[in-house]
C-alpha cells in the first residue's frame, strides 16, 4: 500500500489532475460500491462487467498519446480523459477514438471528464464508439 500513497504524494505536488485521476482509478478498482455507482452513470451496456481491470497513464508511443484511465469490462472497453483546469488539446479526443477503435472489445466508450461541462458535439458512432461527457461533480 505504501507505494500508492508515495505516488499520490508526488503527484499532489506536481499535477493535481494526475492526482485525482489516480484516486479515481484506485477507487474504481478497489471499492465495489463506488465502481457499481460509477458504472450506472454510463450508457446502457456498460453497467455489467465480466472482468474489471483499470490502468492509468497508458502510453501509446506511435500516436504520441497518453490516456488517463482505461477500463476493461470484458465485453466493453472504456477510455476516460480527465481534465482539471485545462481543456482538450488539439484533436485529443479524436486521437483517442483511433486508439479505441483498435481495441478488440465489441463495445467502446470514450468519456470526457471535466470540472465544467465543455460542450462537445462529438459523434463517433460511425466508428462504433460511444461518447459521454461527465463532470467530476457527477462522480
Amino acid at each position: 500500500m505504501q507505494p500508492f500513497f508515495q505516488k499520490l504524494r508526488k503527484l499532489l505536488e506536481s499535477s493535481k489532475e494526475d492526482y485525482l485521476t489516480e484516486i479515481l482509478a484506485y477507487a474504481l478498482q478497489h471499492d465495489k460500491l463506488f465502481r457499481e455507482r460509477f458504472l450506472l452513470l454510463l450508457p446502457l451496456g456498460y453497467q455489467e462487467h465480466t472482468n474489471f481491470y483499470v490502468e492509468t497513464q497508458c502510453v501509446y508511443q506511435a500516436e504520441q498519446r497518453r490516456t488517463d484511465v482505461e477500463l476493461n469490462l470484458g465485453h466493453a472497453f472504456v477510455m476516460i480523459e480527465c481534465k482539471l483546469g485545462s481543456t482538450e488539446s488539439y484533436q485529443q479526443l479524436d486521437d483517442y477514438t483511433s486508439l479505441l477503435a483498435s481495441k478488440g472489445n465489441p463495445q467502446k466508450l470514450l468519456i470526457f471528464l471535466t470540472v465544467n461541462r465543455e460542450e462537445k458535439s462529438k459523434d463517433y458512432t460511425h466508428m462504433g464508439i460511444d461518447f459521454l461527457q461527465l463532470r467530476w461533480y457527477d462522480i
